[in-house]
């Protein structure tokens, strides 16, 4: 239940398509391999049923989703377009940059301990490291990827974020970015489509060149 799938034309293998990655229970009701797996069921329904090729199925995800689209392309679609919305470079950095804020001094003390927990937490090991998209992204063989952040995320700091993980990694490549300049109080869950709107269109456009759509 971690995505929805979207379809514009009639079924064909030009098909242009939409998989919408998206956390619909909590975390800790659904492992990471869970998640993984769900997604990788849509596209291989896509592709089985519809006869969808992969440079015509664009993978867009949201915060844990957007890790779950880099997932999917680097280890089963490398030729899909990805669109990674304000998402993070690794769990287990998320975590040990969000649980100071929310916990304190208590947060500081169980951060060392995430990165040895996590794996294990989500439902065992994913490649060791759940969800380390700056390693993943450079899997992908897409010429369209895509990064949507946010300087004011209260939820993905920057210092978490995709972009700044493959900055670091010296492999942005030619990946697209997109910086929303909204101000809104909670960016991260806020409609963008309202509070950075021509980003929003600039996204769309984006999209819409990825899967040939004039």
């Amino acid at each position: 239940d971690v995505l929805d799938t979207y379809q514009r034309t009639a079924h064909r293998s030009d098909t242009p398509w939409v998989l919408q990655l998206q956390l619909n229970s909590p975390v800790e009701r659904q492992g990471l391999r869970d998640m993984v797996e769900d997604a990788v069921s849509c596209l291989d329904y896509l592709q089985t049923r519809h006869g969808a090729r992969p440079e015509h199925v664009l993978l867009f995800g949201h915060s844990m989703g957007g890790a779950v689209a880099t997932e999917l392309a680097a280890r089963y679609s490398p030729y899909s377009p990805v669109v990674s919305k304000q998402s993070f470079s690794s769990l287990s950095l998320e975590a040990s940059l969000i649980l100071p804020l929310m916990l304190g001094s208590a947060g500081r003390v169980l951060a060392p301990l995430v990165g040895i927990l996590l794996p294990f937490v989500f439902g065992g090991p994913l490649n060791l490291t759940p969800f380390d998209s700056a390693r993943r992204w450079a899997r992908i063989r897409s010429p369209h990827k895509l990064l949507v952040f946010h300087r004011q995320d209260e939820v993905i700091p920057m210092e978490a974020s995709v972009l700044v993980g493959l900055r670091r990694n010296r492999t942005l490549g030619d990946t697209t970015c997109v910086e929303l300049k909204g101000n809104c109080r909670t960016p991260h869950n806020e409609d963008w489509a309202v509070h950075s709107h021509e980003e929003y269109q600039e996204t769309i456009a984006l999209m819409r060149t990825a899967l040939d759509i004039p």
